[in-house]
């Protein structure tokens, strides 16, 4: 049958019409089995629900009954949240136990009799669990239901002008209270006989008909509530077993079986069903590999031998690189191969020729190159000789540390200082860009700030960072051009000896968009710089820079830096960020500065796996 497809194209959709009837046939099947898997989980989901909703009903019975039992709020407002989420999460169950008849898998497994045996169930347990709440209700706690009755009347025989028997009296709330905490019958009875002698005192010494009736009255009340208090306590159950607690208790095992029996009927019907799913995908993919196999076997032995011999003759003729020596085979077939063979003898020729011309212009290109990385060179050499020395950040700080990393071969970043006469002035600088552009940027900061200190004596940091926004924006003149996005973020730092205590100094700081940490009695500090940068047209101009002043004891720490520490991505592309900077700085500021840059350092590259650098990176280190 093979033999009448004359061209590679008739072969090829032959074969990949075959291949594409076969994924149809897959999807559909796929899609099918997806669907029934997609149903199974939903089931598991659903009867997961059910379970974990009848635990989180029997959990708030139980709070209901350890908590809200004994809270008079309770009694006397009649609301209770537990039996509020108690109701909705029974109505759930119901809803759930409906929604799982519609399930077609179910009714095929026959269970439909069990759900509808559980409903049945569940509506035994509402009925008593509402009778058991509404006992307790009635039962009440303190100054409420039964128990507010019965203490009512015995703090008005407490209270009677006429004296009665106190042993008596003391004896009979004895009896209630061991009856209350011990749910003994038995005080039941023997608070009944105190209460008769009680009343057979009171008949005997008072005098007065209606006093000794009203008291009479007031014992009997008493112990009418008690007695009837005694009764709903036990029909509410002495404990977890008896009573209507142990009805609850034995309805919600009973539940728990049903609600088990009925998670094992199902998940084995589902265990069923996912593994005739997996013996059908195991089919279904076996048939298609079986097609696959035969198809590719037919392309591999109508196009295997010319185009091998085709590619044969393309490997030659590379790595002969291109040599006018070495020509493409004739391919002796007259379908697309051997056009190919003829279409690729013709690029030969033309790449041949054009080989030449383009290992002359390389060679060109190459040596433009060598001057272009000199000239960058040179820039860099430029740009790090306008950098604070070694000698003067030794002569300023008694510790320092510097990591500068540009992320081209020139930077956008720098650190500056000046000295002038008990003033120190230090500063760290990002500029808009970075390359080239940024180091142009960094060498007009650089001489404007040289400016504003030597030449205009100004020595307010805040407003050193006013002028130098002037001056920025008419160096770049952005009131006349679209370069609005051009300027760069400060941090300034002024110092200064105190004249009363030298080894203190008085630190002012201002920023345009800029940071400052510091340490200060052990614990890491921050201060922010106005959100403002310098250069640009923004609102934000309107807002004034700010200086920030504190006191800092000898030894204590100050870091600046630029914003591409922190800006800096790792292999997950989640940003270094601001605190993780000043929490690892706080683990590693006891440290000498410099063995603090070498875990700074190492910190940086381990944070950024095999990501690129994505911008200069600058952060400067001193101790006062």
């Amino acid at each position: 049958m093979f033999k009448t497809f004359k061209t590679i194209k008739s072969k090829l959709l032959f074969s990949f019409g075959i291949i594409l009837f076969v994924t149809l046939l897959m999807i559909v099947l796929n899609l099918w089995l997806a669907n029934r898997e997609e149903r199974l989980g939903k089931l598991v989901v659903l009867l997961a629900k059910i379970d974990r909703n009848i635990q989180q009903m029997n959990n708030l019975e139980k709070d209901f009954f350890s908590d809200e039992a004994i809270n008079p709020d309770f009694y006397r407002t009649g609301k209770s949240n537990y039996i509020n989420k108690r109701q909705r999460i029974l109505d759930v169950i119901y809803n759930e136990l409906d929604t799982l008849k519609y399930f077609s898998e179910v009714r095929s497994f026959g269970a439909i009799d069990e759900i509808d045996s559980i409903a049945k169930d569940f509506e035994n347990y509402r009925i008593v669990f509402d009778r058991l709440y509404a006992l307790v209700r009635l039962r009440g706690f303190k100054d409420y239901g039964l128990e507010g009755k019965m203490r009512e009347s015995i703090h008005s025989i407490e209270n009677a002008p006429y004296p009665l028997n106190m042993v008596l009296l003391l004896t009979a709330r004895r009896h209630e209270k061991d009856f209350i905490m011990r749910k003994d019958e038995q005080y039941v009875s023997k608070n009944a006989e105190v209460l008769y002698e009680l009343e057979e005192d009171i008949r005997k010494k008072v005098a007065n008909e209606k006093t000794k009736k009203e008291l009479i009255g007031l014992v009997d009340n008493y112990q009418k509530s008690f007695t009837l208090l005694a009764n709903v306590e036990k029909e509410i159950g002495f404990d977890n077993n008896s009573g209507l607690k142990g009805e609850l208790k034995n309805t919600s095992s009973k539940l728990a079986n049903e609600v088990d029996n009925l998670n094992q009927i199902i998940i084995r019907q589902v265990e069923n069903i996912y593994a005739n799913i997996h013996y059908i995908s195991i089919g279904t993919i076996g048939f298609y590999i079986f097609i696959y196999f035969i198809l590719a076997y037919f392309i591999t032995r109508s196009l295997s031998v010319p185009i091998s011999l085709l590619s044969q003759s393309i490997d030659r003729v590379i790595n002969s690189n291109f040599s006018r020596a070495e020509v493409i085979d004739t391919i002796h077939s007259k379908d697309e191969v051997g056009g190919l063979a003829e279409d690729f003898q013709y690029m030969l020729a033309k790449v041949q020729d054009s080989f030449e011309e383009i290992k002359s212009n390389s060679e060109k290109m190459a040596e433009k190159q060598h001057l272009l990385m000199k000239s960058l060179e040179y820039a860099q050499q430029i740009q790090r000789a306008i950098l604070p020395d070694e000698e003067d950040l030794t002569n300023f700080f008694a510790e320092y540390f510097v990591l500068y990393l540009p992320r081209d071969v020139v930077s956008g970043d720098f650190y500056w200082s000046m000295r002038r006469n008990e003033k120190l002035f230090i500063a760290v600088v990002d500029c808009t860009g970075h390359g080239v552009p940024g180091a142009f940027m960094s060498m007009i900061g650089h001489t404007l700030l040289n400016k504003i200190i030597t030449q205009n004596k100004i020595f307010d940091p805040a407003t050193i960072l006013e002028v130098l926004h002037v001056e920025v924006k008419e160096a770049l003149r952005q009131d006349t051009r679209k370069n609005h996005d051009d300027g760069m973020d400060v941090s300034l730092c002024l110092i200064e000896s105190e004249r009363n205590n030298p080894k203190n100094c008085h630190l002012t700081f201002a920023g345009a968009k800029g940071k400052m940490l510091y340490t200060q009695k052990g614990e890491l500090k921050e201060l922010k710089g106005t959100k403002r940068s310098i250069g640009g047209g923004h609102k934000s101009e309107l807002k004034p820079f700010e200086n920030h002043e504190i006191t800092l004891k000898n030894s204590e720490l100050v870091y600046l830096f630029t914003d591409g520490i922190t800006d800096q991505q790792n292999n997950e592309d989640n940003k270094f960020g601001n605190e993780r900077l000043k929490t690892f700085l706080s683990t590693i500021m006891q440290l000498p500065l410099q063995e603090q840059y070498g875990q700074l350092l190492a910190e940086m590259t381990s944070y950024m796996g095999k990501q690129p650098q994505r911008d200069d990176i600058t952060v400067l280190g001193f101790r006062i």
